[in-house]
């Protein structure tokens, strides 16, 4: 029986990786914190206090005190919930609303706190690494722009505010593991979408317009190329990461590479045909600013035996059902 802690539960892959286990896993506990923010995915937490197997807590990851309580193998505070301990932290505390000029820009500090706050306090409080990790969800946003498939042995170049941050989670939590043994776990998630996700990212942007007939507004050119990913697939993906043996690995997670031109082309001619409306508005992008930023999946596979399924027909069709069905 393993015990898993999953910050940022409330979130979008925070909330499903937490039923996907505990749909798909009877020997999985899981414990879902959040500190409830992010109010556009509060309605999740009546999800997950459906399952007998979750449960759910209102708390801040970067609570000391709290942190220490539930990973200290040698008190009791845990045992209120379930019975054992701690052997594995996903880490989704990511605030990706960020904007360096506003007066919440403390959020930045916060996406560094988190990190630093479970790798040290795990260090402190597991009596024993072996069969412990941290998974953190990263970004291929740390890689930049460059015309190439992103490895995962290319050098970091990050170009915003997200990936920068990544990045600097990354080598927080690989100096941790170097030095003091830490397991860690490093996913570098592409851009990914489906029912119900509110991310103002480039395929979420273009569906949700699409669907209602919207202007298209892109912080790219329409010739950039990018990755893609399903949200099915990619929390498949996430679970692989219990199974991995290594003290420190990083492996890219992604769907399709392509061009968010031909991508709007696609999802055009799904809402034709499946759903007989044709889209008849402006598609802007001010800034022409061309993006590559495709990634290799070859390690994931290699190693881990996983790999996209969702064909991507399917994925835009289920996405665009879901915000036709929902526009308000």
């Amino acid at each position: 029986m393993k015990n898993i802690l999953i910050s940022g539960a409330l979130g979008y892959l925070g909330c499903h990786l937490s039923v996907f286990l505990a749909n798909n896993f009877p020997m999985y506990n899981i414990l879902a914190v959040d500190n409830e923010s992010d109010k556009k995915y509060i309605s999740n937490k009546k999800v997950l206090e459906n399952y007998s197997n979750i449960n759910y807590l209102k708390k801040d990851i970067t609570d000391i005190h709290f942190l220490e309580s539930i990973l200290n193998e040698k008190k009791g505070f845990f045992s209120t919930y379930l019975s054992g301990k701690i052997d594995i932290i996903y880490a989704f505390a990511f605030d990706s609303n960020l904007d360096l000029f506003s007066n919440k820009s403390h959020n930045l500090t916060d996406n560094l706190k988190t990190c630093i706050s479970i790798a040290t306090q795990a260090i402190k409080s597991w009596n024993n690494l072996k069969d412990k990790k941290i998974i953190y969800i990263s970004s291929a946003d740390v890689y930049g722009n460059k015309d190439k498939n992103f490895s995962e042995q290319d050098c970091l170049n990050p170009e915003n505010l997200k990936g920068s941050l990544h990045a600097s989670n990354e080598m927080i939590l690989k100096t941790m593991s170097l030095n003091y043994g830490l397991p860690v776990t490093v996913f570098r998630a592409s851009s990914y979408f489906g029912p119900g996700c509110k991310h103002n990212n480039i395929p979420t942007h273009i569906l949700s317009k699409l669907a209602i007939n919207e202007p298209i507004n892109l912080p790219i050119s329409i010739k950039s190329q990018i990755n893609i990913i399903y949200y099915d697939d990619l929390i498949y993906g996430l679970e692989t990461g219990i199974k991995t043996e290594k003290t420190f690995d990083i492996y890219n997670l992604g769907g399709f590479n392509i061009s968010v031109g031909d991508f709007i082309d696609i999802s055009k001619q799904i809402l034709q045909k499946r759903f007989g409306l044709n889209y008849n508005q402006k598609i802007d992008y001010p800034i022409d600013k061309i993006l590559y930023s495709t990634i290799s999946l070859d390690k994931v596979y290699n190693d881990l035996g996983w790999k996209n399924y969702t064909e991507l027909e399917d994925s835009i069709e289920k996405t665009i059902a879901y915000y036709i069905s929902n526009d308000s």
